[in-house]
C-alpha cells in the first residue's frame, strides 16, 4: 500500500476532527430528542440507564476527540522538526554553492587592478602571484575579468609577446586596453596587508612599466562560475565513503 504524504495525512487528520464534532453534535441533537420522548413514557430505572449510556456514549466521543488532537499535534511537531531540518539542508547547500563558485556573490572587499606596460605584458605568473597571495590571507572569493576563480580553475598564458593572451576557465580574458582587474571579496584592511607583503615585487612590476594599484571597495560583485567552462566539472566526482 502507498504511504500517504505527511500534508495528506494531516488534511486527513483535520477532516477526522472536523467529522468526530459534527457527529458528537448530532449524537447530542438526537439525544435530547430521544431523551424528551423517553421522558414521557419511561420508569425511573430505564432514564437512570439511558442516563448512562449517554454517558458512556459522550465519554468515548471524548476519548476519540483527545486522540485525534494529540495525534495532530504530534504531526504539527513532525512537520515543524523536518522544516527545521530542510531549512538547515538548504542552507548548507547554499554555503557550499558559494565556495564552488555556482552563484554569484557580493560583499566587501578590494579591485587589484594590474595593467600592460608599454614594453611588458601581464602573463599569468603575476596574476597568479597576486591570487596565491591572496588567498593566503583569507580571501572568500576572487574573480579576474569576470571570470570566478574556484579549485579547479586554470590561469594560463597563450602565444607570444607581443600577442600573448590569457586564458582562465578555458576563456580568454585579455582586454584590448590591457587591464586586469581582480575583485577580492573579504575583509578590505587584511587584503591591503597581504596587498603590502608584495611591495617589493609590486615594484619590480612598476619598474617594468606594469601598473599596480589597490582600491578598497565597500561591494565587490563576483559572477558565478560559467557552465561552460572546464572548471565546472563534477560528472566523475563521487564520494569516497
Amino acid at each position: 500500500m502507498k504511504r500517504q504524504s505527511r500534508p495528506a495525512r494531516l488534511v486527513i487528520l483535520l477532516l477526522c476532527i472536523v467529522i468526530g464534532v459534527l457527529v458528537a453534535l448530532q449524537f447530542k441533537n438526537v439525544s435530547e430528542a430521544s431523551r424528551a420522548k423517553v421522558a414521557d413514557t419511561a420508569s425511573a430505572d430505564e432514564l437512570r440507564d439511558f442516563v448512562i449510556d449517554l454517558q458512556l456514549a459522550n465519554a468515548e466521543l471524548a476519548e476519540q476527540n483527545n486522540r485525534l488532537r494529540d495525534n495532530l499535534r504530534a504531526l504539527q511537531g513532525e512537520q515543524e522538526g523536518d522544516n527545521v531540518a530542510l531549512n538547515q539542508v538548504m542552507a548548507e547547500n547554499r554555503q557550499l554553492e558559494i565556495f564552488a563558485g555556482l552563484v554569484a556573490v557580493e560583499g566587501p572587499g578590494a579591485h587589484i587592478t594590474i595593467v600592460d606596460g608599454k614594453n611588458a605584458k601581464v602573463d599569468h605568473n603575476h596574476l597568479l602571484t597576486f591570487v596565491n597571495f591572496l588567498r593566503a590571507g583569507n580571501a572568500q572569493g576572487i574573480a579576474i575579468n569576470g571570470e570566478r576563480l574556484v579549485a579547479m580553475s586554470e590561469i594560463l598564458t597563450t602565444g607570444s609577446f607581443p600577442d600573448q593572451q590569457i586564458v582562465i576557465n578555458g576563456n580568454i580574458v585579455s582586454a584590448s586596453d590591457g587591464i586586469y582587474t581582480i575583485r577580492v571579496i573579504g575583509d578590505p584592511e587584511q587584503i591591503a596587508s597581504t596587498y603590502s607583503l608584495l611591495g617589493s615585487y609590486v615594484s619590480n612590476l612598476l619598474v617594468k612599466g606594469i601598473g599596480v594599484s589597490l582600491e578598497k571597495v565597500e561591494t565587490v560583485q563576483l559572477p558565478a562560475l560559467g557552465k561552460e567552462s572546464p572548471a565546472y566539472r563534477f560528472g566523475l566526482l563521487t564520494a569516497d565513503d
